[in-house]
C-alpha cells in the first residue's frame, strides 16, 4: 500500500458488521502479502509504527491486552468463525 510499500497479493472480504450505536459499517478483510517485514517503509506524517504478527500468533494477539477491546471479538469471529 502507498504508506508502507506493502503490496497485497490476495484480498479476502470476511465479514460486514453494522453498528447502529456508532452509525458505522465495519468491513473485515484478510490481506495476504508477500514482503519481508524488514522491507516495510513508514511514510513520515502518514504512519507511526506497525506490528508484524505471524499467522501462528494471531489468536494470542487478539485475545491479549495489546488488541483494541471490543473489536477483537469480531475479528476472532471473522478469522476463526466463532466468538
Amino acid at each position: 500500500m502507498e504508506e508502507t510499500g506493502v503490496r497485497i497479493t490476495n484480498l479476502e472480504k470476511r465479514n460486514i458488521y453494522i453498528s447502529e450505536e456508532y452509525n458505522t459499517i465495519f468491513v473485515s478483510f484478510i490481506a495476504h502479502v508477500d514482503i519481508p517485514k524488514g522491507r516495510i517503509v513508514l511514510q513520515e506524517d502518514e504512519t507511526i509504527n506497525y506490528k508484524w504478527i505471524p499467522n501462528e500468533e494471531i489468536y494470542s494477539f487478539l485475545t491479549s491486552d495489546a488488541c483494541v477491546p471490543g473489536r477483537n471479538q469480531r475479528t476472532i469471529n471473522d478469522l476463526f468463525g466463532y466468538i
